[in-house]
């Protein structure tokens, strides 16, 4: 008994043919934003986590200056669709401390970072930006266990004032 395939289905090589063949519009997306308050705001790692959730190619963001004013810019690589819904986001969603004044986009030629490499790196940046508060935070919460502990044996051993009611 011979199994047949049905005319419908395609083989492998059928479909590896036929995707070879079917164009899907790439592009690249330079956005510039630019505001009184955009660094330190937590915009990158907002783009980064926008850019993996669409899951683009590529993508680069970097904190820079245009004429004297904060500038937060985006390289973006994908198929039109995903980079056009990064732009729109980016257009109407912002970290909630930024203040921004303009957000610009223009075609980009050059060399865009692979998004799974440019995360690896913002990975190690946060975490070096983050380490050091963690520590003085760290600290901060010692100093204050030391002072309520103080507090606590301080008003354990302090009587009652007199005339004062202790049950109420």
């Amino acid at each position: 008994m011979s199994i047949s395939r049905p005319k419908s289905l395609k083989s492998s090589s059928e479909w590896r043919s036929e995707l070879a063949n079917t164009s899907i519009e790439k592009m690249k997306l330079k956005v510039t934003i630019t505001g009184p308050q955009v660094h330190n705001v937590g915009y990158r790692p907002y783009l980064a986590e926008l850019a993996m959730r669409l899951a683009l190619r590529g993508f680069e963001v970097y904190n820079d200056e245009v004429n004297e004013k904060q500038a937060v810019i985006v390289l973006a690589e994908g198929d039109e669709q995903r980079i056009m819904r990064l732009y729109n986001l980016a257009m109407k969603e912002r970290p909630q401390l930024a203040k921004v004044d303009n957000i610009k986009s223009e075609e980009y030629t050059g060399d865009v970072t692979p998004l799974w490499q440019f995360a690896n790196i913002n990975s190690a940046t946060q975490m070096n930006k983050a380490i050091p508060i963690l520590l003085e935070m760290k600290d901060d919460l010692k100093e204050m266990k030391g002072d309520i502990k103080a507090v606590k044996q301080n008003t354990d051993a302090k009587p009652p004032s007199p005339g004062r009611d202790e049950g109420y």
